[in-house]
């Protein structure tokens, strides 16, 4: 027994009492006879639609039926003296569309999409995800939204066929969109693009798509014109926020960064602007040198630097630079503590006690710098700074100190 049509006709089964069966080709006989359905009564029409329809109106009125015909249904509607009954239950056919649209449990206005997607259906897996998820609401738009889920095996929404689509891009691969293609889906996802995304253009491609949602995303979170709409820069947060993507991600933004020339546009840009945005690598850097200039003029105070080191630690890149931001802040601590520290004793008891209540956080944030900076790696970026911290130190700190400790000890 063919199994998609024993599930076909449970499916129709699932909504009907009564189902008619019309072996429209005359080669499904063998397959009627051998077919067995628990709590189904079957009947051969054979010049006898008064009897049946007795039957099965009056006498078996609670009995499901499948009725068969050996042969095509009438061709007009005053040969069929069973039609007020097929036209109250369900019909079934046995043509391939008909078949799949049986076993998934959907109405005939489906046949057109099923025609045209055939490369879709003909794989039993595909019917069967995509029958998992079906619902009794469906139009021809959400059927194909779910046939474009299912195809590259999503588990997701369309987010999990982006995610798809850029992984191979990055791999030189392109088995998903060859896939999509062949189901007669590629409009249909360059619709989906367009009507979710805003990307709508001559030629479409995943690469085009790809550097279009890293510079729209650039540019809408600077609140500046953009390409793609709100909805993209959605997609982007969750995409690169989800582990699995984290090495697509960060080979598209490395690819991107060059190719959109962000580290030298960046320049004319506020950094204060960028504090939420993580697409880029130089967005950090841009960041941190910008923080070290301030700091050099003594332009930033030492709670916004604390604020936006704070505000970058969920960013993508954070960790990276992570001994840098930490090394950043302690340098930025020390400088405000610093300068708002005064060194006089009255006497040599009087510098005991002041040690352990106020000087030792000069000494601790110097070595707590000292120690990010060393864990860093990145000797150049922090050069200007860590030579700020040792002269502040040794001059501004430990001379001082010194100067006035020689004081106290010169007058015992």
């Amino acid at each position: 027994m063919d199994e998609s049509i024993l599930q076909g006709l449970k499916s129709q089964f699932q909504k009907h009492r009564i189902v008619f069966w019309y072996d429209a080709k005359k080669e499904m006989r063998e397959q009627f006879d051998n077919l067995e359905l628990d709590g189904i009564e079957k009947i051969e029409i054979n010049n006898d639609e008064f009897s049946i329809k007795y039957r099965i109106l009056r006498k078996e009125s609670e009995q499901k039926f499948l009725i068969y015909n050996f042969g095509p249904e009438p061709e007009r509607f005053t040969d069929n003296w069973l039609l007020d009954v097929q036209l109250s239950h369900g019909k079934f056919r046995t043509d391939q569309i008909q078949i799949w649209l049986n076993e998934l449990g959907l109405g005939p206005h489906f046949s057109d999409t099923l025609e045209s997607h055939q490369a879709f259906f003909r794989s039993s897996k595909r019917r069967s995800d995509l029958k998992s998820i079906l619902t009794d609401k469906e139009d021809e738009i959400s059927l194909k939204n779910k046939m474009l889920l299912v195809a590259p095996g999503s588990k997701q929404n369309i987010e999990g066929v982006v995610a798809s689509l850029l992984s191979e891009l990055k791999n030189n691969e392109d088995n998903t969109f060859r896939l999509l293609k062949k189901c007669n889906l590629e409009e249909h996802l360059w619709n989906q693009f367009n009507r979710l995304y805003g990307y709508k253009v001559e030629s479409p491609s995943i690469s085009d798509f790809a550097i279009q949602l890293f510079k729209s995303c650039y540019m809408r979170k600077q609140n500046l014109d953009a390409e793609l709409n709100a909805e993209a820069v959605i997609l982007m947060d969750r995409w690169k926020n989800d582990r699995n993507n984290q090495k697509v991600f960060e080979h598209f933004s490395n690819e991107y960064q060059n190719i959109l020339e962000i580290d030298n546009k960046i320049n004319e840009v506020d950094f204060r602007s960028l504090i939420e945005i993580d697409y880029f690598e130089a967005i950090d850097l841009y960041i941190i040198t910008t923080i070290i200039e301030e700091l050099s003029k003594k332009t930033i105070s030492h709670k916004d630097v604390n604020s936006i080191i704070r505000n970058r630690f969920n960013t993508h890149w954070y960790d990276k630079f992570k001994e840098v931001y930490e090394s950043v802040l302690y340098a930025s601590e020390f400088f405000h503590e610093i300068s708002s520290m005064s060194l006089g004793m009255t006497d040599f008891e009087d510098a005991l006690k002041i040690y352990p209540k106020s000087w030792f956080k000069i000494d601790q944030l110097y070595r707590k710098f000292i120690f990010h900076y060393k864990k860093s790696s990145q000797p150049t970026l922090l050069s200007e700074i860590a030579e700020m911290i040792e002269n502040k130190y040794e001059n501004d700190f430990l001379l001082r100190l010194n100067d006035a400790w020689q004081n106290q000890l010169g007058s015992i």
